[in-house]
């Protein structure tokens, strides 16, 4: 076969010469987005890039690509690739560990698991004992002889990239000459971490840098331009606030409390135009999904198609906002929404984007050695990072942010930690383990601060009863203001939104109900009609409501949280402080469920504390600070400390560079962090017809956007109501649109089974 008739890929075809053309000039386009510039890296990139593939030419491989084989016997296209490439003097042994391992890992040491791992008995010679080698060679041979007319063709598409010419001496490729220099520890897992890690690191982020080439050519996405903080124009905010004039001065690592709605991401803003380095990146990392959505779609308007999103259900996400304009008929127009939504989920993992915005769960999946993990040693370098909300994580994950952070502190990153109630013991912490000394917080000598500081939203009025009891005070409420109910369970939101529906005589749709027991597709409709322009006049929701959504109630019904919680809650009345006077915030001191869900000692002293405020129950932006910081004191107890220890100095961590193995990574999700939600998915069976349908239809994204995720211990308690099959998991509980599912009542299925 000559080959301009070698293929890469069979599903659209694509030839070997197109594709390995595609990925020097992606190459080309990645090195220019570097942060760095490294001159004797990029020669060794696009090297890897052209030679990457070419053992795709084996006849083998060839027939399957053609569809004249079902499989060809589990041997490796980059085995043959890489005695090739290792013919090119400029090959040293990140190039060629680079091609060997960019699509398996190293080979299994009988003790890791061998999933994912290049079988040994395939390595050439001299790295290991003739085994099918000699098979795969024999069919290599014709195409060997075509080599050098497919380089010099490469070379003529490629011409800026000043690729080696194709070496002489090749007629030696089976005995496998090139690799005889290289040292045979690098394909041992025990071995390897002989060798000085300089040179790990090198091999590893060269690795890193072909395969997102590799992922990036395959799918023909082109990098946009870095962003430019710096051009940046905040001409919409008329005066700066005190607090962000000194974001905007401070130069290096940043400690950032302010309060809700004062100008905090503005301030990120001025201090990103003041830290960005040349092509650094810039990652936002915020602890929900609906906060990581609601600033992905902010930050979109300021840099259009640079800002990629990450999170566990990115690709319902984007999929939704694709769909939102298309008729819902339009089987053909779904369908592309859907493969763009796919094609920009699989951009975002890759280093596509200048901006990301992601859960922290992303960037530990790097610190920790996941699948992929080599990106960060090139994507990290003197990125600038955004913690927002960084008081919402538990012990353990603020461990791994602070231990992670800290790993990489020699790459020239640089961090801002940003909250609205920043615990002062936090504070303390991140200074001591980070050693990050630059503080910003509103002045109170400023005018524009001080404007915050004293503004006054709220007051507070504790009540000793439960919801259901003062159901008609929220009737009398209704009648001259908006109403926000926050519970903390779903259950009693449900109860609630009964009884308040019947009792008041309200349609559906002056009354909405929000929690997480709502699909996917239901909660989006729910959440777009509470921003709408007209909102429902009385929402009940558990603390689903607290992330980011940009509401503002009138007056607020809570059932009793910790003050960090009820803070969030109460960022949904009076947002703004427009209101003539403060809102009043009614705290209830029962709860309808007797399950408790949050610790009884921090909400009982949330409480007593708010029960003693001065000024007539008044809250100021000030004494929620002073609150916050008398409430949780010198900060985690012994056991929650213990948490955050042991994350922080997780062995991973510690000994990075001892345990620092290239073209190898651990299976993070199950073996290194535990799942972060503990919640899985399942689908009501009243929705199994239209899922089917959707299915069907090729519409497989909006009939995962029918599941319902369930804490794993609801999930163990209903397991008598679980239906198990294959793919998903169905639940013979009740679903409704409005409601969610129904814990406590089973759905008739009979007629549906059978």
């Amino acid at each position: 076969m000559n080959y301009r008739g070698w293929l890469a890929k069979s599903d659209p075809q694509e030839t070997l010469l197109c594709h390995t053309a595609n990925c020097v000039r992606t190459a080309m386009r990645i090195i220019d987005l570097l942060p760095s510039n490294d001159r004797r890296l990029a020669d060794h990139l696009l090297l890897a890039a052209a030679t990457h593939d070419l053992g795709k030419a084996a006849s083998g491989f060839q027939n399957v690509l053609a569809g004249n084989a079902c499989d060809w016997h589990e041997w490796r296209h980059e085995v043959l690739s890489v005695v090739l490439c290792s013919q090119f003097a400029q090959a040293d042994e990140s190039v060629i560990l680079a091609v060997l391992f960019h699509h398996k890992t190293l080979p299994a040491d009988g003790i890791c698991d061998s999933k994912g791992t290049l079988y040994p008995e395939q390595l050439p010679p001299p790295l290991k004992p003739y085994g099918v080698w000699k098979k795969m060679a024999a069919e290599f041979e014709d195409a060997v002889h075509e080599m050098p007319m497919f380089w010099m063709e490469l070379q003529s598409l490629v011409p800026d990239a000043h690729l080696p010419q194709w070496p002489s001496g090749i007629c030696d490729w089976r005995d496998a000459q090139g690799l005889r220099q290289l040292d045979k520890r690098w394909v041992s897992r025990y071995d390897q971490l002989e060798i000085p890690v300089d040179r790990r690191k090198d091999a590893a982020k060269l690795r890193g840098l072909l395969r997102t080439v590799d992922h990036l050519a395959s799918g023909h996405q082109v990098p946009p331009d870095q962003i430019m903080w710096g051009q940046v124009d905040l001409a919409h905010v008329p005066s700066l606030r005190g607090f962000q004039r000194a974001a905007a001065s401070t130069k290096g690592d940043m400690l950032l409390r302010a309060p809700t709605g004062s100008g905090k991401t503005e301030a990120c803003i001025l201090w990103l135009k003041n830290n960005q380095q040349v092509n650094s990146r810039t990652f936002f990392v915020l602890p929900f999904t609906a906060s990581i959505n609601a600033m992905h779609q902010r930050l979109e308007t300021l840099f259009p198609d640079k800002v990629g999103v990450l999170h566990g259900r990115v690709a319902h996400y984007l999929n939704r906002r694709f769909s939102e304009d298309i008729n819902i008929t339009d089987v053909n127009k779904k369908k592309n929404a859907q493969h763009k939504a796919l094609e920009l989920k699989h951009a975002g993992r890759e280093m596509y984007f200048p901006m990301r915005v992601c859960t922290p769960h992303q960037l530990v999946k790097y610190f920790l050695r996941g699948p992929g993990w080599e990106q960060m040693l090139s994507e990290f370098e003197n990125a600038c990072f955004v913690f927002d909300e960084i008081h919402a994580y538990d012990p353990k994950m603020i461990g791994l942010i602070l231990g992670g952070m800290k790993l990489i502190r020699n790459m020239g990153v640089r961090v801002a930690f940003v909250s609205a109630t920043f615990p002062s013991f936090l504070e303390r912490m991140i200074k001591e383990y980070l050693g990050i000394d630059n503080c910003v917080l509103p002045d109170g000598k400023d005018s524009g601060d001080r404007e915050v500081l004293k503004r006054i939203r709220h007051k507070i009025k504790i009540i000793d009863a439960n919801i259901l009891d003062i159901l008609d005070d929220i009737g009398n409420d209704l009648n001259e203001r908006s109403v926000l109910v926050v519970v903390n369970h779903v259950h009693s939101a449900q109860t609630i939104y009964k009884e308040a529906k019947d009792r008041f005589g309200l349609n559906t749709c002056d009354i909405a109900l929000l929690h997480g027991a709502f699909n996917g597709r239901d909660r989006a409709d729910i959440e777009n009609r509470i921003t709408g322009k007209i909102p429902p006049k009385l929402l009940i929701a558990t603390q689903a409501v607290e992330v980011s959504l940009d509401i503002s109630y009138g007056c607020g019904y809570f059932e009793a949280a910790p003050i960090d919680a009820l803070v969030q809650r109460m960022g949904r009345v009076n947002r703004n402080g427009s209101a003539e006077q403060p809102a009043t915030i009614n705290i209830l001191t029962r709860q309808i469920s007797r399950h408790q869900l949050y610790d009884k000692k921090l909400t009982d002293e949330t409480i007593l504390a708010l029960a003693n405020v001065s000024n007539q129950n008044q809250l100021s932006e000030t004494q929620l600070i002073e609150l916050a910081d008398q409430i949780y004191g010198t900060g985690y107890g012994e056991t929650e400390m213990q948490a955050f220890y042991e994350a922080f100095h997780h062995p991973d961590y510690d000994q990075f560079d001892e345990r620092f193995l290239s073209g190898a990574h651990q299976d993070w999700v199950d073996n290194v962090l535990e799942r972060a939600d503990h919640t899985v998915e399942v689908l009501p069976i009243c929705l199994r017809t239209e899922h089917d349908r959707l299915v069907s239809q090729g519409l497989w994204l909006e009939a995962a956007g029918l599941l319902v995720q369930m804490r794993i211990g609801r999930a163990i308690a209903n397991k008598e109501s679980l239906i198990i099959s294959t793919d998903p998991w169905q639940i013979s509980l009740r679903y409704d649109s409005f409601k969610g599912l129904h814990y406590d009542k089973i759905h008739d299925i009979e007629s549906q089974m059978f």
